[in-house]
């Protein structure tokens, strides 16, 4: 229910591809985004068993915490004195959710890991198309400043 609004997000923010962003007219929900999880799911589904996919949201949910744990770290770095919620060892907490969500995936079977590792290459094309984009879009910016000046 939740990974349709986030590719949602993800797309209105410039992340993940546009058409993933659009909201149905009459309902306001992430339509395209849903059609198309749906048939990943169902597809997955359909070629292994419950515990397969079952492991595969784990993993995924894995991925998805380490992230946000690795994004704390971040954050704490370009914005010291940021006014947040700030608890003692925040970095370390972060840093152990990462090792121990490593530690679980590497729970994974061949055939698990070998899709996870599948959805990190898509991943990781997608970054990169997306950070394309941008610099292709700040380029495009300043040109256009650079045209009204003269």
């Amino acid at each position: 229910m939740n990974l349709p609004r986030l590719a949602c997000s993800l797309a209105s923010g410039g992340d993940f591809p546009t058409f993933l962003g659009r909201l149905h007219a009459r309902f306001n929900t992430p339509a395209a985004a849903i059609v198309l999880f749906s048939a990943v799911v169902w597809g997955l589904a359909a070629t292994g068993t419950f515990l397969w996919a079952a492991a595969l949201s784990g993993g995924a949910t894995v991925i998805i915490y380490s992230g946000m744990c690795a994004a704390l770290i971040r954050l704490r770095q370009r914005q010291p004195h940021a006014d947040a919620l700030r608890i003692p060892f925040g970095r370390t907490l972060a840093v152990t959710g990462i090792l121990i969500s490593m530690t679980l995936l590497t729970q994974l079977r061949a055939r698990e890991a070998l899709l996870m590792g599948v959805t990190v290459l898509i991943a990781t094309l997608n970054w990169w198309w997306a950070k394309r984009r941008e610099i292709q879009k700040q380029g495009a910016s300043q040109a256009v400043l650079a045209a009204v000046a003269d």
